[in-house]
């Protein structure tokens, strides 16, 4: 490989060293957003892993057919260590406001929905109590019909359960032996 391809390599692994810088930083924050758990954690640290290196292995295909030489490792090491100087801080400070933007808009659009949701069903609450009341009024019609011919029924009667207990009560102490 020609020396100026050689170079154009390096330079383009330096500026893949400050995508994965990037990539880190992206995470970084996402994972503070979110406030991953411990599960959270491993999950999320093995996803960038693993589009890390997907991205810097495609990269690498389409610059130098793969190859790699130390010369590589060396100008990622350089883009990643450019980056954390000095553009990480502002980075991370614009991609915390993104977030906190995208949650309160999130937020936001929950409550919308809810709100929304509520109002629809305003009409169906209406409805349902423009049906239901004439059938409210029937059951207390119907629940006081039927104490009153409960009352009647216990006056002419009596109270048919209890003398059906006491019958039973009394035909079991016959058997056990013992007095009422």
């Amino acid at each position: 490989m020609p020396l100026t391809e050689q170079l154009y390599t390096f330079i383009f692994t330096i500026l893949i060293g400050l995508v994965v810088g990037f990539c880190y930083d992206f995470y970084l924050v996402t994972k503070r957003s979110l406030k991953l758990k411990k599960i959270g954690t491993y999950v999320g640290d093995f996803l960038f892993w693993a589009v890390v290196t997907v991205l810097v292995f495609g990269l690498l295909m389409w610059t130098n057919w793969g190859e790699i030489r130390f010369y590589v490792f060396l100008g990622i090491g350089l883009g990643i260590a450019v980056y954390l100087k000095t553009l990480s801080r502002s980075i991370k400070s614009v991609l915390q406001l993104c977030f906190k933007i995208l949650i309160k808009i999130w937020k936001i659009t929950i409550l919308i929905l809810i709100y929304m949701w509520r109002a629809i069903l305003i009409p169906v609450k209406i409805m349902a109590i423009i049906f239901c009341f004439p059938f409210q009024i029937l059951g207390k019609l119907f629940s006081g019909i039927l104490k009153g011919t409960k009352k009647i029924f216990r006056k002419i009667f009596g109270r048919p359960a209890r003398v059906v207990k006491n019958k039973f009560l009394s035909i079991k102490s016959i058997f056990k032996g013992k007095k009422k």
